[in-house]
């Protein structure tokens, strides 16, 4: 009986001492579809740190959102879903230049990523900014291309399209 006690004591112990050490803020989601498959990523950060951030200011900033596939890790690679770009204001509007879409489908050695600048396109639907916390929503469509060695060799002749939408909060890239 002491030593059921002692095993039920010790679980109870190390889930606490486990759930709070692993606890991630969920600070975004990406939704989209590739090849008409719709999947949730998420965005997320522990204790401050993150891989999604932005650096620059409001009139021009460089936006890196990296979303997980699962909401409980903040350093997933295989099945993740990547966008860049950068977040430009012009008479009052913003919009993306310079995007970035990756998938990560077999992590950094067989990935889908876009080639050419015009293989990809983002609207930006809103933005705030409140201190150093940049949110931001938009609407994203792209073509990208199998690429292996760190996405460096590309087989055009192997293409996956995808869609969707995003909403984030991201921190400011201290420097």
């Amino acid at each position: 009986m002491r030593l059921i006690k002692y095993f039920i004591l010790s679980w109870s112990i190390s889930l606490t001492i486990f759930s709070g050490a692993t606890a991630q803020d969920v600070t975004g989601r990406i939704v989209a579809a590739i090849e008409g498959n719709e999947q949730t990523w998420f965005v997320t950060s522990l204790d401050g740190t993150s891989q999604s951030d932005w650096s620059g200011d409001p009139n021009f900033a460089n936006v890196s959102i990296w979303g997980h596939p699962v909401e409980n890790t903040t350093s997933a690679i295989k099945g993740s879903l990547l966008i860049g770009f950068q977040l430009v204001k012009s008479a009052g509007d913003h919009s993306a230049w310079t995007v970035e879409v990756s998938y990560l489908e077999d992590g950094y050695g067989g990935m889908y990523r876009v080639v050419e600048d015009d293989d990809a396109s983002l609207t930006v639907e809103s933005v705030s900014l409140d201190g150093d916390l940049l949110t931001v929503s938009g609407a994203f469509t792209a073509a990208m291309f199998y690429a292996t060695n760190y996405g460096r060799d590309v087989d055009p002749s192997n293409s996956q399209s995808v869609e969707g939408a995003f909403t984030v909060t991201l921190s400011k890239l201290e420097m």
